[in-house]
């Protein structure tokens, strides 16, 4: 069974059906739609919340440590920003 070699940048699943399907607004909508679908089941919308939070963290503790701002005013950002 010969092995089909994709350009590079479409050696993913959606890159193949988004470069085999004709540009419609239609099947812009679904392939939107099927990428949003592939990403929540998968957990990737998630991990990528999650990562965001965790740089968010690490910039406050940069700013406390560096004195740019004290730790109180840290502790409230976080509070604010719901991973206190």
């Amino acid at each position: 069974m010969p092995v089909e070699i994709l350009p590079l940048g479409l050696n993913d699943p959606v890159a193949t059906v988004a470069a085999s399907v004709p540009a419609s607004p239609q099947n812009l909508h679904f392939l939107a739609r099927m990428m949003k679908d592939v990403m929540s089941s998968s957990g990737i919308v998630q991990a990528m919340q999650e990562k965001e939070k965790k740089a968010q963290a690490a910039k406050l503790d940069a700013a406390v440590t560096s004195g740019d701002i004290d730790a109180e005013a840290a502790d409230k950002a976080r509070r604010i920003l719901g991973f206190a």
